[in-house]
């Protein structure tokens, strides 16, 4: 008896004593203030082969999730196989960020990773919706904000067809094609992918990582009748996109604004069978507007495409597609005429080559308002790669996930935006005519090309440079002569010349005056970049940039 009360004092004793060391290291609230050191621990993802694995890494207890490529819920609805099976790592792809994780402490919530192609800048968000809820609409608009003190042309390729680098270029925003099979666009237990082509920036590596983020959104909203300048459909077939922030961004603007033009967006073109499958004889209808751009009625007409483009922006943009893979896989060298922004090929395998091709076109929306609103836990923000500090080995000042690719991200850039030197003048002829001129030309002093030493360098996970070609464009579509190279698309036509020469516009008459007006001109970049270690993914990628006089 006194054995055991003994024993139970000494353990109500040790109880005591370890309650009060405990104790010692509770803090209360009311005790931290500003200067108490906090410690952090950044995330580092957990890696998997997305090209091997059935399901992905999700913890015990949850609902198995197939990979984005085949199964329940898979990308099939939205894309070709091109593109599904566009994710090799031989040809560029890494594992850039992944919230997927078998050891998770429960389930995961609306999971996402985000593969991006080191020789093409395009970064993939595959984002997998568990949420249980199903709102009806007709399409999903996505974007992206670079969150920075510090002004970036990171987002700069993004919905442009010609590239200003004199404008801030801090977001984007894009309107998803529907399912090509009629299915809903937005459900549960279902893969979403959204891409975005990256600039380089070499600026990155002297910015604080905590000073720039990337913040990525999705929204749904519906949309019943749409024009690029072409039939009118209820549908939207391919993705339609704008750079520009608050009321300077069209998309968003045309959101807001049922019935009226909405001005000029790109128009992305994804995958080497989308402009085939659009090809056909449609008929259908044109708005008709009043002198304010409001949508005042319709009227019938046929079309040769179902993307609601003109007959002949959409010819000019299949016969440059067509052309610029020719070009990739190495049939036709240099630049690809018609075309201003565009990645082509970049596959190792011959009969997946895939596109992104962009294309400017004019926008109207019809009945644009009804039931927008935003999926769950969106935005998200990341970090940015290529940033100060944003590495593994600083994981203890970090918080969140830290990227498993520590290099800025993005091909190429542009030092400054180029600028462009005009010059007119009148040469008199034999028969005493004049010959009245205006020729432009780039002053390629003007800029310096910055290739993303990261990518492009001599080592066997490098990559190199070849057929890269600077030319100056401009448009004239009038009745003066110019001596240059043509190229029609759609209804506008453009000369060029490479950037060293001149495009010279003339008119012949009995007067020195007037000399053709060219107030506008573009240089086009075109190279082709090939992987050292696997140079049968080569890439061909066209950028074109306003040049300023």
């Amino acid at each position: 008896m006194i054995n055991t009360l003994i024993r139970k004092n000494v353990i109500l004793l040790l109880l005591a004593v370890n309650f009060v060391s405990c104790r010692k290291d509770i803090k209360s609230t009311e005790d931290i203030t500003d200067d108490t050191p906090v410690k952090l621990k950044g995330v580092i993802p957990v890696t998997f082969d997305w090209k091997t694995v059935d399901y992905m890494p999700t913890p015990p207890g949850q609902t198995l999730i197939p990979v984005p490529w085949i199964g329940q819920g898979s990308l099939t609805s939205l894309y070709g196989i091109d593109v599904i099976g566009d994710n090799r790592h031989e040809d560029g792809w890494i594992l850039l960020y992944s919230t997927f994780d078998a050891n998770a402490s429960g389930p995961l919530q609306n999971p996402y990773f985000i593969l991006y192609n080191r020789f093409r800048g395009l970064m993939r968000i595959f984002l997998y919706l568990t949420g249980n809820f199903a709102l009806e609409s007709s399409h999903l608009t996505n974007g992206m904000t670079l969150l920075s003190g510090t002004p970036s042309q990171m987002l700069a390729y993004m919905g442009n067809n010609f590239v200003d680098l004199t404008q801030p270029h801090m977001s984007f925003t894009q309107i998803e094609k529907a399912p090509i099979d009629g299915s809903m666009p937005m459900a549960t237990n279902k893969w979403f992918m959204m891409q975005y082509e990256l600039a380089y920036d070499p600026q990155l590596a002297s910015i604080p990582f905590t000073n720039m983020q990337l913040s990525w959104f999705t929204n749904y909203n519906a949309i019943s009748q749409i024009s690029l300048g072409g039939n009118i459909d209820g549908t939207i077939k391919g993705t339609i996109a704008a750079s520009g922030e608050g009321s300077n961004n069209v998309l968003k603007s045309a959101l807001g604004n049922a019935g009226k033009i909405a001005g000029t967006v790109g128009l992305a073109a994804v995958g080497s069978q989308f402009l085939n499958n659009a090809a056909g004889n449609y008929p259908g209808k044109n708005f008709t507007y009043d002198s304010q751009g409001n949508v005042t009625g319709d009227e019938n007409h046929n079309s040769n495409n179902n993307l609601g483009l003109p007959d002949k922006l959409f010819t000019s943009m299949k016969d440059g597609m067509a052309a610029g893979l020719s070009a990739a896989t190495g049939n036709i060298p240099g630049a690809v005429a018609g075309v201003f922004s565009a990645i082509f090929g970049g596959s190792s395998q011959p009969q997946q080559q895939t596109v992104s091709l962009n294309l400017n076109a004019t926008l109207t929306l019809n009945g644009t308002t009804t039931a927008p609103g935003s999926f769950p836990a969106s935005p998200t923000s990341i970090w940015v790669p290529g940033t100060q500090g944003l590495t593994a080995s600083n994981s203890a000042n970090i918080q969140g996930y830290i990227p498993l690719y520590e290099n800025p991200l993005g091909v190429f850039s542009l030092s400054s935006a180029p600028t462009a030197i005009k010059e007119s003048y009148s040469i008199q002829n034999a028969d005493r005519s004049y010959e009245n001129r205006t020729e432009v030309a780039i002053n390629t002093n003007s800029y310096t090309i910055q290739f993303n030493p990261a990518v492009v360098n001599g080592t066997a996970n490098g990559a190199t440079i070849s057929n890269l070609t600077q030319e100056v464009v401009i448009e004239r579509t009038g009745n003066e002569d110019v001596y240059g190279t043509r190229e029609q698309v759609g209804d506008i036509v453009y000369w060029t010349e490479p950037a060293s020469n001149a495009v010279v516009a003339y008119n012949v008459g009995r007067q020195q005056h007037p000399y053709p007006i060219i107030d506008q001109a573009w240089l086009r970049i075109s190279f082709d970049i090939t992987p050292n270690n696997n140079p049968a993914a080569r890439t061909k990628i066209i950028k074109t940039f306003v040049a300023h006089f």
